[in-house]
């Protein structure tokens, strides 16, 4: 017999009969949907459909998160977060809280709270991905976690196939096709906003994609992912950012090294080669001139970072030369991260606040893109969440980090033939490098925590 509350009705009290098994089909369903919908909400801003493209990105992050929300709710209620699972998300609570601090002490706290304007990553988002995290650490059944693994691919062709065209079609809408130190490059950003939003996004996909082609059963999901291995590779060489050449390389390794640990058949050592022939392949149309200007194959991270800050949402100034080499990826690095532990010094505790960044930094004028040399995302997610948020959020942050990567670890040696735990614990370990390199973005980011959750879900108790 049905359960219910002061003997109301079956249909009223279904948060008491939903099974483990129907809770995990909703949620699975919850975290599909911004694998696929945040890309698909950023086509009007391809347009340069102003009044409308940034809210509808941020209102496509709001309704998944707000779906997260409520399945993280059922997920407590229902006793889900078992008590090793409650380190992360006390670590990631905590981080929540003080980013209210943070928040309280900013330059802007509209700015805090909601994200700049065409970013959108303000501790809002960041409470969405708490959701993410607990919704995706919830759900059990194999067959539930395969369809989001499917979405990730998914995902990744509905960007490349976008991209195609950025790369090929001189009249297909592209704000990165020019880029003033550098030229014609037709560098591609997909539906992520950035070619190197872009290049991080496609990093999870291809190392979900290729490692899912040796594991995964069934024929059509092995063709589907090793052909979506290719195609991501391929398009992430136009990016022309560093990201792209460390997230194909670890998608690389992680294959290699699969192939030995789960003793699968040589042939699929084809598979990383098919990836590495098919970037080469790339790189040669660069240098034979047919897709650029250029007649040689070079990065440019410096370039698209301040196109897309400065350019594109005005959220920082333009780059100044006399502080370094645009061109020179090291540079560039090298100067974000020494004006970032400038800002670390002087908001050792607090932060500047969740997205103001660029804030501390102005010396010219109140009006941003007046400052030059000026940054909203230094490329280094572990120094950003120190500088916005101060170094208690880093505490925290590397603690959940660290957590769910050490239970992951403990679920895999419990079960060594856990594919999905195997696949997600790939995911994760890309995730946490490229942070070194690059910035939390709404395109990336939701991911990142969907896979990290999905790495400890199930019962680690077990482990």
């Amino acid at each position: 017999m049905a359960k219910t509350i002061f003997n109301t009705s079956e249909k009223s009290n279904f948060i008491l009969n939903l099974t483990e098994e129907k809770y995990s089909q909703i949620a699975s369903v919850s975290l599909i949907l911004p694998c696929i919908l945040i890309s698909l909400a950023t086509i009007p801003c391809e347009f340069d459909i102003e009044k409308i493209s940034y809210p509808i990105i941020s209102g496509a992050l709001s309704l998944c998160g707000v779906f997260c929300m409520i399945m993280a709710v059922i997920a407590f209620i229902k006793g889900y977060i078992k008590k090793k699972r409650l380190i992360p998300v006390l670590s990631f609570g905590a981080m929540i809280l003080w980013g209210v601090v943070s928040l309280i002490n900013s330059y802007d706290k509209d700015v805090s709270f909601y994200g700049f304007n065409g970013r959108g990553e303000g501790l809002l988002a960041i409470i969405f991905y708490f959701c993410f995290l607990v919704t995706a650490m919830t759900v059990s059944g194999d067959k539930f976690k395969i369809r989001i693994f499917d979405s990730l691919t998914a995902m990744g062709i509905i960007n490349s196939l976008w991209a195609l065209p950025q790369i090929f079609i001189d009249s297909m809408p592209s704000k990165y096709d020019y880029i003033v130190s550098a030229g014609d490059v037709n560098a591609c950003s997909g539906l992520s906003q950035s070619p190197l939003f872009l290049a991080m996004v496609l990093s999870l996909a291809l190392v979900s994609a290729l490692v899912g082609s040796v594991l995964f059963e069934g024929k059509k999901r092995k063709i589907i992912y090793t052909a979506s291995s290719v195609l991501f590779a391929f398009v992430m060489i136009f990016t022309y950012s560093l990201i792209s050449l460390v997230g194909i390389a670890l998608s690389v390794i992680a294959v290699i090294i699969t192939v030995f640990l789960k003793k699968s058949p040589k042939i699929n050592f084809l598979k990383p080669v098919g990836v590495i022939v098919s970037a080469l392949c790339a790189v040669l149309l660069v240098n034979s001139g047919a897709v650029c200007e250029n007649s040689s194959y070079s990065l440019h991270d410096g370039a698209l970072m301040w196109f897309d800050s400065f350019n594109r949402i005005g959220s920082s100034g333009n780059f100044n030369t006399k502080d370094f080499d645009v061109e020179n990826t090291a540079e560039v690095y090298s100067y974000l991260n020494s004006k970032t532990f400038e800002i670390i010094k002087k908001y050792p505790l607090v932060g500047t606040g969740e997205e103001n960044l660029v804030y501390p930094q102005l010396h010219s004028s109140y009006n941003i893109i007046e400052n030059s040399g000026t940054f909203d995302k230094n490329y280094n997610e572990y120094l950003y969440v120190t500088a916005t948020r101060g170094i208690p959020s880093l505490i925290f942050f590397l603690a959940v980090l660290v957590s769910v990567i050490y239970l992951g670890f403990g679920k895999l040696k419990a079960d060594k033939n856990d594919v999905c735990t195997y696949i997600s614990m790939c995911i994760t370990l890309c995730g946490v490098i490229i942070f070194f390199i690059g910035a939390g973005n709404i395109t990336f980011s939701p991911l990142f925590w969907i896979f990290a959750g999905m790495l400890i879900s199930g019962n680690p108790e077990k482990s």
